[in-house]
C-alpha cells in the first residue's frame, strides 16, 4: 500500500472517531445544553461530511501531490467497536 492510501484509510479512521465522539457527547443527558450551545448537531454533520469526503474515490486525486503517510510510521491497526483503526502512540528514543 502506498503512502497516499495509508493517508486515505487513517484520515477515515480520525473521521470516524470523531463522529462516535460527537455522538457519545449528544447522548450524555447532562450535556444537552452545552451541545445546543456549541451546535454540536451541525458540527455532527459537518464530521459526516468529512468522512464522506476522504471516503470518495475523488480524495485519492485532492492528495495527489502531497507526501501522503509514512508505510513505516509508529502506526498499528487495533479495531474498535465502530470499525475505525487507531494508532499507536510508540515512543522512539535514542542512545
Amino acid at each position: 500500500m502506498f503512502g497516499l492510501e495509508i493517508k486515505e484509510q487513517r484520515n477515515v479512521a480520525l473521521w470516524k472517531r470523531h463522529i462516535h465522539s460527537l455522538e457519545e457527547l449528544l447522548h450524555l443527558e447532562h450535556y444537552a445544553s452545552v451541545a445546543e450551545t456549541v451546535c454540536m448537531s451541525e458540527r455532527l454533520e459537518r464530521t459526516r461530511g468529512k468522512l464522506l469526503a476522504v471516503q470518495s474515490p475523488a480524495y485519492l486525486d485532492y492528495v495527489r501531490g502531497t507526501i501522503g503517510a509514512d508505510p513505516l510510521g509508529p502506526y498499528r491497526e487495533a479495531r474498535s467497536e465502530y470499525g475505525a483503526t487507531e494508532s499507536s502512540s510508540r515512543r522512539v528514543t535514542m542512545a
